[in-house]
């Protein structure tokens, strides 16, 4: 196991090598995890809907832990969507950027 500190802190749970299958963290009063297959949202001001999918969850040669993951563009004015990824992010950018998870 591997404690995380900072703003967002957590612990790595599982770990594979580098790669881990979960990730706790908690940001203020809140805890929650986050593991692939987890999907996480957030609106842009011209009402565009990003959806982000978790790919994979692992840790760079410093041991600071990154989201590897695929966006879903969904614009309300349009009936298509396209995805676009991998892309990576660290924990703390990740949650911060799309804080809302989806249920299922």
């Amino acid at each position: 196991m591997l404690r995380l500190t900072g703003r967002t802190a957590g612990l790595y749970v599982g770990a594979r090598g580098r790669e881990r299958s979960i990730v706790l963290f908690k940001r203020g009063r809140r805890m929650g995890f986050i593991k692939a297959g987890h999907m996480f949202t957030r609106t842009n001001p011209d009402h565009t809907i990003e959806i982000a999918r978790v790919l994979s969850v692992a840790a760079d040669t410093f041991g600071i832990p990154h989201m590897r993951y695929e966006i879903k563009f969904q614009r309300p004015q349009r009936a298509d969507s396209f995805f676009e990824g991998p892309r990576i992010l660290a924990l703390m950018i990740f949650t911060d950027t799309y804080p809302e998870r989806l249920a299922g």
